[in-house]
């Protein structure tokens, strides 16, 4: 078995379009945060991170969430040792894409889920416009209720709620997906009354 300063764990970050997926990589990565929304189709980059006093050697797979780049995403998921299932937290639609769309689509092409279950833009629950935005519309924020009971029916290892505006809870994310890439099958396949944890 290679040291674990040899090895390369990937970690890649799926999701709707426009949940923070970039925005929450970028936050990491290069400890800014911008607002622009500009779609990815397929960006990698390397990093090491330090876990339990090991370095781990990261490959990061940003994806594409629209239809239209299916083929260039799926291509990610076999070589994939973590994935970070991301929705926003003020939008309840790509709450409800995780039932409906990722967990199929990672299931179809991938055995032995390893998954963290990431709330995005946290910030926004105390952004006034967003609060009258999501009233008017008849709809509500994502409370970390449902977020949990969700991150034990996907057996999801944790939920982690993040905002990559305010870079909280952040590096975390990235943190666990290493420790959680690093672990061998016998410790992850546990019972689902232990698999998930919350964070926020």
């Amino acid at each position: 078995m290679l040291p674990l300063d040899k090895m390369v764990k990937q970690i890649t970050v799926v999701g709707d379009g426009n949940v923070g997926k970039t925005c929450l990589l970028v936050s990491h990565k290069d400890k800014m945060f911008t607002d622009e929304y500009v779609p990815t189709i397929f960006e990698n980059f390397a990093e090491e991170i330090y876990v339990d006093g090991n370095l781990v050697n990261v490959e990061l797979i940003d994806t594409a969430g629209q239809e239209e780049f299916d083929r260039i995403r799926l291509l990610a998921y076999p070589k994939t040792d973590v994935f970070l299932v991301c929705f926003s937290v003020a939008a309840e639609d790509s709450f409800e894409n995780i039932v409906l769309k990722w967990i199929p689509e990672l299931k179809q092409h991938k055995e032995d889920l390893r998954i963290i279950l990431v709330g995005t833009k946290a910030d926004l629950r105390d952004d006034d416009e967003t609060k009258d935005r999501l009233v008017l519309s008849g709809k509500s924020f994502v409370t970390a209720k449902k977020a949990e009971e969700l991150c034990k029916h996907i057996k999801a290892a944790k939920y982690i709620e993040t905002s990559a505006k305010t870079a909280d809870r952040v590096d975390e994310v990235f943190e666990e997906a290493a420790r959680l890439a690093l672990q061998e099958r016998d410790f992850w396949v546990e019972s689902d009354d232990k698999r998930c944890c919350q964070i926020l």
